[in-house]
């Protein structure tokens, strides 16, 4: 069972730069890491998203729909750790940075 704190700290955690706080706030705990891990790629996704409409010719349709791609993964992921849910998301959840 996920406590409450947990819970809002991995909620947290999907807002920008703020993966890390599961990591430093819950340390060693699997749920925090698995939150981390995916409010990362979501955050590097945003970052690499600005860069291709910003150097791509044609980027704007491409950043529109993986803006709006990251933007509903941003929403299940919120979601997820608020509701306690240690799955992953869909297509980013395979994606590991954090070990």
């Amino acid at each position: 069972m996920v406590s409450s704190s947990e819970k809002i700290i991995c909620a947290i955690s999907y807002l920008g730069f703020l993966f890390f706080l599961p990591l430093v706030a819950l340390p060693g705990s699997a749920f925090g890491k698995r939150h981390a891990n995916q409010a990362l790629v979501i955050f590097l996704g945003g970052i690499i998203t600005g860069f291709i409409r910003h150097t791509i010719f044609f980027g704007g349709l491409l950043s529109a729909a993986c803006g709006l791609f990251l933007f509903v993964m941003f929403i299940l992921g919120i979601v997820y750790a608020a509701t306690g849910k240690d799955t992953p998301l869909p297509v980013i959840g395979d994606i590991i940075l954090i070990k």
